[in-house]
This record gives C-alpha cells, structure tokens and sequence, in this order.
C-alpha cells in the first residue's frame, strides 16, 4: 500500500478471496454461536452470556496477548477471526495463497467445534 492507497488495480480475485474470508469468518462466529446451544446451556441467560463474552474476546484477543503472553492460550480457544487481519494487513491485496491458509485455519476450527458439540449433545442423550 502506498499512503493508504492500492499500489494497483483491484481484480476478481480480490473480491473473491476478500468473499471468501467474509464467509468462513460468518461461518466461524455461527459454529461459536451454535455451540452454545439449548440442550447444552440449559438457562438461556448463561448462553447469552457466554455468546457475548467470547465474541468480545474473540474481537479483542490480538490486543490482550500483545499486552500479555498468558493470553496466548485464547489462539487456542477463540475463533481465529482476526488472525486473518495480521497475516494480510500488510500487503497492499489479498495474497491467494495467504488467504486460503486463513480460511484453512477457520474451516478446521469450524470442524472442530462441530465435533465437540455433537460429542456435548451425544452426552447429553440427545439424538439428532
């Protein structure tokens, strides 16, 4: 980027990987969501809860581990929407080998909160 500006011209790639990073985040913060479901959460004032609280701190996690290396444990629990941002941030356009690491990364940690929530419902004794 030169003084905030594209140093050329933007094409079809760039919407699309830029599409394509909007979506996987989208289908982060549902998988989050989701995992707080009703047969889990039974009060549904604890789910709301725990549904703002990570999502202000899957926001805010970049910031708190530059404050602090203890916090680098939330990499491990949060959803990794603004890892996208650092690794990108720097270039003047979307990199598509950049950004299919990114969506890599948000598509495993999807998978992931899947598993463990079907692995929570099944506990629970619910069929679905």
């Amino acid at each position: 980027m030169d003084n905030g500006r594209f140093n050329r011209q933007m094409e079809l790639a760039d919407i699309a990987c830029g599409g394509g990073h909007i979506f996987m985040c989208g289908l982060g913060g549902m998988m989050t969501g989701d995992f707080f479901h009703p047969r889990i959460f039974r009060k549904r004032r604890d789910a709301i809860i725990g549904a703002i609280a990570i999502s202000m701190l899957a926001v805010s996690k970049e910031g708190l581990i530059d404050c602090s290396s203890a916090f680098s444990i939330l990499n491990f629990i949060l959803p990794p929407i603004t890892d996208g941002l650092k690794s990108v941030g720097s270039n003047s356009y979307f990199e598509p080998r950049e950004m299919m690491l990114i969506c890599m990364h948000l598509a495993v940690y999807c998978l992931l909160i899947m598993i463990v929530k079907i692995k929570m419902l099944e506990k629970k004794k619910f069929r679905y």
